[in-house]
């Protein structure tokens, strides 16, 4: 049987203390989790975002060919659409 001591706070995390060190365990891997979480989403939205500032950019380049500034539009598009996509799914 456990008992409920106290809510602590621990790492920002509250947790109930049961009888023991499972309360605390239990904040260590939810902060653990939370932080990789976070790690990966930042990641996923980074990458479409940097090719969106990038190619935009390049965009601004008066020597720009036709061809190659349809190529950045397309690849400035397609990762607005990859970024709206990821933020649809958190």
């Amino acid at each position: 049987m456990y008992c409920l001591v106290k809510v602590i706070i621990f790492s920002g995390c509250a947790s109930p203390l049961i009888c023991g060190s499972a309360g605390i365990t239990d904040c260590h891997e939810s902060s653990r989790l939370k932080t990789a979480f976070l790690n990966n989403v930042s990641h996923e939205i980074r990458t479409p975002l940097n090719a969106i500032l990038g190619f935009s950019g390049f965009l601004n380049d008066p020597d720009l060919s036709a061809e190659k500034r349809k190529y950045f539009t397309e690849i400035v598009t397609k990762s607005s659409e990859q970024l709206l996509a990821i933020i649809a799914n958190i």
